[in-house]
């Protein structure tokens, strides 16, 4: 008798154990709710250069993965390497990339990308799966290093998501973002801008202010010849910070170089107009010395300081672009180790104002 009454105790209880258990689970980490967003495109066809969501190549299926949790990453695999932390395989877990040659394995570039789907933790002997966009079997899931061809060809893995984020709680379904939303986000160098920078409204006011005219009647002299000089971008810089440089405006660069947006490239030609040192001191002999109150210091650079709250979504390539800066100013005013952003987290812009 007392048997049977246990049982039946077991019987009431095990589906509110059952559902208590799928309620536990019902939330997944964001690496996990990277892996579910992946695994719901397995089958789809490779293409060359598809950006999704029906066909993808290597680096188009990782960056449309990715952008779904608010991540931007650069157009090829290459560009992708260069972002994130570099971990070791040994400490490598789900959702970090993993990064091999292409179909020539004594090339030293990097060719192809992936998105690790599992781990099986060893030391340096640790095995993993990772799915990615396969030339032959479209999106599909492998494994290293039992297969001889990844083997071969590894390279590294990088870490995009943060530590602070990991522990994140996301739900389990994501929806699906359209071809139109996909569109809309254009990576670096891959298509012009349609907006151009707004004029500086101060800047406007001083162009639309009438001059005073003069107590006696001069002559108008013709503007002094300028000298062209020719600035190669290098790593890290934007037209911000090359304007300061030369002493002059984002739009005169753009203007002076038929610039149609902010990008740059590293070795890129920039050419600054300025006048001629000769054309100078020639200007300097034949103007009256002006008196001394009117004589005035170049006006120093100075910044105004902004704070923005991070919206859902928002990263750090969207906030350079908001702000007119590079990705490594912000990460610069805010000590940022890497590229991972809090809902809500309060960060520091600076932008020059003119006196």
């Amino acid at each position: 008798m007392r048997i049977k009454i246990i049982a039946l105790i077991l019987l009431i209880i095990s589906p509110y154990a059952s559902y208590a258990r799928r309620g536990k689970n019902s939330t997944l980490t964001l690496r996990d709710s990277i892996i579910t967003e992946a695994t719901r495109h397995i089958g789809k066809r490779y293409q060359y250069a598809g950006k999704g969501p029906n066909r993808f190549d290597c680096s188009g299926f990782t960056g449309y993965v990715f952008r779904q949790f608010g991540y931007e990453l650069y157009a090829s695999s290459a560009s992708q390497y260069l972002q994130g932390e570099k971990v070791k395989l040994e400490n490598a877990q789900k959702g970090d990339l993993i990064f091999f040659k292409g179909s020539n394995s004594k090339s030293k570039g990097v060719g192809h990308v992936g998105i690790i789907y599992d781990v099986n933790p060893d030391g340096k002997n640790t095995t993993l799966q990772f799915i990615h966009a396969s030339v032959n079997k479209g999106i599909t899931i492998d494994n290293y290093p039992e297969s001889d061809y990844y083997r071969i060809r590894f390279i590294g893995i990088r870490r995009i998501i943060g530590e602070d984020e990991r522990k994140e709680q996301y739900p389990s379904d994501t929806d699906e973002t359209s071809e139109e939303e996909t569109q809309e986000i254009t990576p670096p160098n891959q298509e012009e801008e349609k907006k151009q920078e707004p004029v500086e409204e101060k800047e406007e006011k001083k162009k639309q202010e009438p001059q005073e005219e003069p107590s006696e009647p001069q002559k108008e002299e013709p503007a002094a010849p300028t000298e062209p000089l020719c600035h190669i971008v290098k790593k890290k810089e934007t037209l911000f910070k090359i304007a300061r440089k030369y002493d002059c405006t984002v739009e005169d660069l753009m203007e002076w170089n038929h610039l149609k947006n902010t990008y740059l490239k590293i070795g890129q030609s920039l050419y600054v107009t300025r006048p001629t040192a000769q054309d100078q001191e020639k200007n300097r002999r034949e103007e009256p010395t002006p008196p001394k109150e009117e004589k005035k210091e170049p006006t120093p650079v100075v910044t105004d300081t902004i704070t923005h709250t991070v919206q859902p979504k928002e990263t750090l390539y969207k906030l350079s672009r908001q702000y007119g800066c590079s990705v490594e100013d912000i990460q610069r005013w805010n000590h940022l180790k890497g590229n991972a952003l809090k809902i809500g987290q309060t960060l520091i812009i600076l932008k020059p104002i003119e006196q």
